[in-house]
């Protein structure tokens, strides 16, 4: 097989993860099942990628692969972005809450720390 060959007999399912991931970007919502077709077209490409590696090292269609699969690796694998809300969250109720869960450490530490200093202010 070659590069062109390959290229005609795969270009359906590059194509329609191309769709997949400009949809995601633009609407940023994609269904249960276009998520899975997503990520199993993804798994595909990448043994694509593999093969054109192999096999047509220096081709466009590697070339055209690796950067389709970067892009799908960005998207599917992106960090969810640090938003005004998680961070009102963590303030409002998860740092009060682990507060709580270690206040009598908290006290420890304040005890052995206040009564040796009230000692020593009035041994002093």
């Amino acid at each position: 097989m070659n590069a062109e060959q390959f290229y005609r007999s795969r270009q359906a399912d590059w194509q329609q993860l191309t769709v997949l991931l400009d949809k995601s970007q633009q609407m940023n919502r994609l269904s249960p099942a276009e998520v899975q077709q997503m990520g199993q077209l993804y798994r595909s490409v990448t043994s694509d990628l593999a093969l054109a590696q192999r096999e047509f090292p220096r081709h466009q269609v590697t070339t055209f692969l690796n950067q389709l699969v970067a892009r799908g690796h960005a998207t599917i694998y992106q960090g969810e972005p640090l938003a005004v809300r998680r961070l009102k969250h963590y303030f409002l109720v998860g740092l009060p809450s682990t507060f709580r869960e270690s206040l009598p450490f908290f006290l420890t530490a304040v005890f052995l720390v206040v009564v040796p200093a009230i000692i020593a202010g009035f041994l002093t």
